[in-house]
């Protein structure tokens, strides 16, 4: 074990090639905290969830500088992997719903517990979540089923959290390209983050259903985590090293949710209020940082302000000078050559150049500076 015992190294003691595999069994436990508070509360056991993300031994990214091992301080998102096929089997008390990425498959009962089967593919990790007390309320889009999870008290904002849900995916596939997979669920959670993306699941902090104050920062956090199923589950990329390449795209994407939703006015207020008051603080208080570093160079503060203000103000600066078609078609071939890939910046970069003619790269080096 290496990096404060995160990293297991097995020796297959051969070569492996494209096209084989290869079995391996790993057996270990794992304690479920109570109530737990690091990491933005995204691994706990309350009186009413359990929240079960990424808890398996995960195979890292590798790319042109090798494997990535970093572990990122506790304010940073921890997953770089590779889409997979995940075929999880969970057994639990018949009494408790699983709420998890993938589909459900098969359930087979056993005395009072209940085997349940997913089947998610293909997918960047794999997350689940226990309960015997929320309730839930769906929508059928087609294929997919949309479905809000929430306390029984909070089932009005559950509501309009699904309504949320469900415009901000009509925005994103008409201005990014289509959700792939059969359903997504939208959990209220104990986080004390705003909320947290997973492939097929996005998390709401509860405190957001229960305070009337925060009604439109409610509205911006869910279809910010809608947004990460493109930025981060569909399109990868490194989390860890380039967290605006995800981060900042979906902060400036979920101001185009408001835009398409509400009009170009209140979009603009959203990012002045989101986006240019962080980055005034920012500058103010640490001077004119790039928004392009890896997390672990910002402390908690200033990496909210520069990835997710000033990072996401380079996109409307791109908007700005390429136009809205090649800003939008630049997106759509992003996603269509990267999806179930991890991209990298250069990439992203080379879309917008590609589809406007121009060179961005001056834009590039003022806003993210990497």
């Amino acid at each position: 074990m290496s990096q404060n015992d995160t990293v297991a190294h097995v020796a297959w003691g051969k070569t492996l090639e494209p096209g084989q595999t290869l079995e391996a069994t790993i057996d270990y436990t794992v304690k479920i905290p109570k109530n737990a508070k690091g990491r933005y509360s995204d691994f706990t056991r309350t009186d009413w969830l359990t929240t079960l993300p990424t808890i398996y031994p995960l195979i890292p990214a590798y790319d042109d500088k090798g494997w990535h091992l970093e572990m990122p301080p506790e304010y940073g998102d921890v997953v770089y992997a590779d889409s997979s096929v995940y075929d999880v089997t969970i057994n639990a008390p018949a009494e408790y719903q699983i709420i998890a990425s993938g589909e459900l498959v098969q359930e087979t009962r056993q005395g009072n517990r209940m085997m349940r089967r997913f089947i998610a593919a293909p997918m960047r990790d794999f997350d689940a979540n226990l309960t015997n007390v929320l309730e839930k309320t769906s929508t059928q889009l087609d294929d997919l089923t949309v479905t809000s999870w929430y306390k029984p008290e909070d089932a009005a904002q559950g509501a309009r959290a699904l309504d949320w849900a469900v415009n901000a995916l009509g925005v994103y596939e008409k201005r990014f390209g289509p959700y792939p997979f059969r359903s997504l669920d939208l959990i209220e959670t104990p986080t004390t983050a705003g909320g947290i993306e997973y492939p097929g699941v996005v998390t709401v902090a509860s405190n957001l259903y229960q305070d009337a104050g925060q009604t439109s920062f409610f509205e911006f956090a869910t279809a910010h985590e809608v947004a990460h199923q493109w930025f981060y589950s569909i399109i990868g990329s490194d989390q860890v090293n380039h967290p605006w390449l995800d981060e900042a795209l979906v902060q400036y994407a979920t101001t185009v949710y408001f835009e398409d939703r509400y009009g170009l006015a209140v979009a603009q207020q959203i990012r002045r209020d989101y986006f240019e008051r962080q980055y005034e603080e920012g500058k103010a208080q640490y001077g004119n940082l790039p928004a392009g570093l890896p997390v672990e160079a910002y402390d908690e503060d200033a990496y909210s302000k520069f990835v997710y203000g000033k990072g996401a103000l380079f996109f409307q600066a791109v908007r700005d000078q390429i136009g809205d078609d090649a800003f939008f078609r630049a997106l759509q071939n992003y996603y269509r050559e990267f999806k179930y890939q991890n991209a990298q910046p250069r990439d992203l970069v080379r879309a917008f150049n590609q589809a406007s003619g121009q060179d961005i790269t001056p834009l590039y080096l003022a806003w993210i500076g990497q």
